[in-house]
């Protein structure tokens, strides 16, 4: 197995776990549209994978627009959330959020929405 195909594994293997975590929590919600994950919550807890968005594949335009997206996403349902990043392939995504301010909450890698 190459370095490349065991990080798509691990990728993907987090990926399953925020899905899993919403399934199996209290008023848990997954929607999947536009190669992206967001995964909701009982708890109002941002940093993690309770309440937290992933891309499904490399996305370099309207990342902007996709922010914004997740953020209305998770203020309508009165959550703070978590981008959780997947290495080189989210780069681009990683350079937006530090453009919009978010704050790196770990060396997972992972951004959090700035509390209200």
């Amino acid at each position: 197995m190459t370095p490349s195909e065991l990080q798509r594994l691990s990728d993907l293997n987090v990926l399953e776990s925020v899905r899993d975590q919403a399934r199996w929590t209290t008023a848990g919600e997954i929607v999947e549209s536009d190669g992206v994950v967001r995964a909701v919550s009982a708890t109002r807890f941002p940093i993690g994978t309770m309440n937290c968005a992933m891309l499904t594949r490399k996305r370099e335009r309207d990342l902007d627009a996709l922010i914004h997206e997740l953020r209305a996403f998770y203020g309508a349902r009165d959550r703070g959330y978590t981008i959780k990043l997947c290495g080189e392939r989210d780069a681009a995504l990683e350079r937006e959020c530090e453009k919009q301010g978010m704050f790196k909450a770990s060396e997972n890698p992972a951004w959090c929405s700035k509390p209200r």
